[in-house]
């Protein structure tokens, strides 16, 4: 009887981890999978970052400027959260906002701000369109843009 016991309390706490272990996992993406995966070779994509603090923006359509911008978003890993957990915008600081555009119509737009990346994916159903997600890894995405953005002489405006 105490032998039963032990297997059944055994198998409960094996599932009971196993659940949670597969549960987290689902949580974990890349920026990779969620939005690069997601781009045709056709499909336009522009760039824009906003600097909230002096009221200015850069906006960038030129795919090979683009390009060398969104190769530090490579490799970005993404931990999925809930709204609540996602800072609401402060109007400070800097907000990349990424917009694909596909049969002529934005089908999904990113704003990253903070250590925090909202997608909404207009193909998806109304309820699951909007996903949000922390970066886990610490990359930092606004340096190496401002880099870019000073390398190739891109103005601000207000």
């Amino acid at each position: 009887m105490l032998k039963k016991i032990v297997m059944l309390s055994v198998t409960i706490i094996v599932a009971f981890y196993a659940v949670f272990y597969f549960m987290d996992k689902d949580e974990y993406t890349t920026f990779d999978k969620v939005v690069f995966d997601k781009i045709n070779e056709d499909d336009l994509i522009w760039f824009t970052i906003e600097n909230h603090s002096e009221n200015t923006m850069v906006s960038i359509r030129d795919r090979v400027v683009i390009d060398k911008i969104l190769k530090n978003f490579s490799g970005v890993e993404l931990k999925k959260v809930s709204e609540s957990d996602v800072p609401l915008s402060k109007r400070e600081g800097y907000e990349i906002i990424i917009e694909i555009i596909q049969d002529g119509k934005v089908a999904i737009s990113t704003y990253h701000r903070d250590n925090s990346i909202t997608i909404y994916n207009k193909h998806n159903k109304p309820k699951n369109n909007r996903q949000y997600y922390h970066i886990v890894n610490g990359i930092d995405l606004i340096t190496p843009t401002l880099k870019i953005i000073k390398e190739e002489n891109l103005e601000w405006i207000q």
